[in-house]
């Protein structure tokens, strides 16, 4: 509806998102996944660190780099940076260990492999953003209690 709205009103956005719960591996999910985002971290973090072109240490050291980035980048708190880690080390995973054997099965196979973690990751985000929330609110209570 934004992008329509906005075309209507003459102002040309960039598309965000494209069925990412349809993807098939996380690599696929990101890069269907908040696009715009990620052609940022991909062209000002990943790739002046070397992106892809170095050493397989180097390699790993940018893409764990640049997830825990992007878990700050949710919140500035330790939780939102091993949620980052979660994905850094998903993709790592993946690219490493059994994208091969992945990419041999069905997409069905695929999707079964990649949904459920997509929502363990989900539920970690929203637990860490619900805890956040609770600790402020102790914190309002307290003051509150205080002032009285």
């Amino acid at each position: 509806m934004v992008l329509g709205g906005s075309r209507m009103l003459g102002i040309v956005l960039s598309e965000n998102f494209d069925a990412p719960y349809f993807s098939q591996s996380f690599q696929e999910f990101w890069r269907r996944w908040h696009m715009t985002l990620g052609g940022w971290f991909r062209d000002y973090l990943y790739i002046p660190l070397g992106g892809s072109r170095v050493g397989r240490a180097k390699w790993l050291r940018n893409v764990l780099f640049v997830w825990m980035f992007t878990g700050l980048w949710h919140g500035a708190a330790w939780n939102f940076l091993w949620w980052g880690v979660y994905f850094g080390v998903l993709l790592v995973l993946e690219k490493l260990v059994w994208g091969k054997w992945l990419q041999k099965r069905g997409g069905i196979v695929r999707r079964m492999y990649a949904l459920p973690l997509l929502l363990v990751s989900f539920v970690m985000l929203t637990s860490i953003i619900s805890t956040t929330m609770i600790n402020y609110s102790n914190m309002q209570t307290r003051y509150r209690q205080q002032v009285r």
